[in-house]
């Protein structure tokens, strides 16, 4: 079983890490799901660095056990303020 590497401690550039995670992706052994300011733009009439400040909330409170969907964006959205379509 993998066990997440404490950033802090990580000694590989970003970019090797990238690689190594896209290799781990080809393998079938990982997987990633990217949400990006796109996706909380259609939700809400957001500039991009609103919209920034909103994943970033959304990444500060995220909870694995409910994930990351809809709802929890528009919750981001709310809390930061901001006002739904």
């Amino acid at each position: 079983m993998n066990n997440p590497v404490d950033p802090a401690q990580q000694t590989s550039s970003p970019t090797n890490t990238l690689g190594h995670l896209a290799a781990e992706v080809q393998r079938g052994d990982a997987i990633i799901l990217i949400w990006n300011i796109n996706d909380v733009q259609t939700r809400a009439d957001l500039s991009d660095e609103q919209a920034r400040a909103v994943l970033a909330r959304v990444e500060g409170e995220h909870d694995p056990e409910t994930g990351l969907n809809w709802t929890r964006i528009d919750d981001a959205i709310r809390a930061c303020g901001f006002d739904l379509f």
